[in-house]
């Protein structure tokens, strides 16, 4: 079989498909849909579907901060 399913594909699909742009973990992990699971999986079950935010708040390289991944649907 040369279509390979991953669970890393398996929730892109579910997340673009309810119009999440990626996950977010309360621990103060997040990551885009663009960068999804950097980490391979650890932790992976802390996560949550969440949308993109605009920055509102001191980062610590604020000319790369587009925005933030936080908990839940766009409203």
């Amino acid at each position: 079989m040369s279509d390979t399913i991953t669970v890393r594909g398996i929730v892109r699909t579910y997340l673009e498909k309810h119009c999440y742009d990626g996950l977010y973990s309360d621990s103060e992990c997040a990551c885009r849909l663009d960068d999804l699971m950097p980490c391979d999986g650890e932790g992976i079950d802390q996560c949550s579907a969440g949308h993109l935010v605009p920055c509102d708040r001191e980062c610590d390289d604020p000319s790369c901060c587009t925005g933030h991944i936080v908990e839940g649907p766009r409203p």
